[in-house]
């Protein structure tokens, strides 16, 4: 399986990462965001999925409820449709199944006391991986190859110094986010690694093994 970073403006006119995936053929894409409120009180996890798709849904589903086993409130799974924050995911290209990731609120205190724990963050990454991989093993549908990342504000053509809301402890929702696509990326090759006996590639197309339709 191949990983690639989407990198550019998802929102607007540019619609860069969406037609970046197109072009590299992506079967699945994993939007990393959090959530933020004025309310400090608010909490939870909250996965979007492409609107009309039902593979988006369950992969949503299966990602969620691995999430919020960490100990998150749920606060389910939601169809991007149109006026929705997260309605930009629906112009990726209709045969790649889409999800936005909220884990949690960087708002909330407690929540954000956690995406500053190292350990947690390896903890929250290899919820997201144990969430495909259940989902890819349940799926009959199609044969998934390749996989983009794409992290939230981070790498904007027309706003490069978007970094999202502000965290209560004075970073940002993208540094979080592009930590835990980090995360989640290098647990896509430690596999390979293992295999090949040597450090996987950096680059923005990280090739990963797959076993059986499944992340490995």
């Amino acid at each position: 399986m191949k990983v690639v970073w989407l990198t550019g403006d998802y929102t607007g006119k540019r619609k860069e990462r969406q037609r970046q995936a197109a072009k590299s053929g992506c079967d699945i894409v994993i939007e990393f965001h959090f959530n933020a409120a004025a309310d400090q009180s608010a909490s939870g996890t909250e996965v979007w999925y492409r609107s009309y798709s039902i593979h988006s849904q369950k992969l949503a589903k299966s990602v969620h409820d691995h999430i919020v086993a960490l100990g998150f409130k749920p606060r389910g799974v939601k169809a991007a449709v149109a006026g929705t924050r997260a309605s930009f995911i629906n112009a990726y290209a209709p045969n790649i199944w889409v999800v936005l990731l909220e884990p949690c609120f960087v708002t909330n205190p407690q929540e954000a006391q956690r995406l500053h724990d190292q350990a947690f963050m390896q903890r929250l990454a290899e919820a997201i991986i144990a969430g495909i991989n259940k989902f890819l093993s349940e799926q009959k549908v199609k044969q998934v190859d390749v996989i983009g990342l794409s992290v939230g504000h981070k790498g904007k053509t027309s706003q490069p110094d978007d970094k999202g809301a502000r965290c209560v402890f004075g970073d940002f929702e993208a540094d979080h986010a592009e930590q835990l696509a980090k995360l989640v990326a290098s647990r896509l090759g430690e596999k390979q690694s293992q295999t090949k006996g040597g450090a996987m590639s950096n680059g923005p197309a990280q090739k990963v093994q797959q076993e059986k339709g499944r992340l490995i």
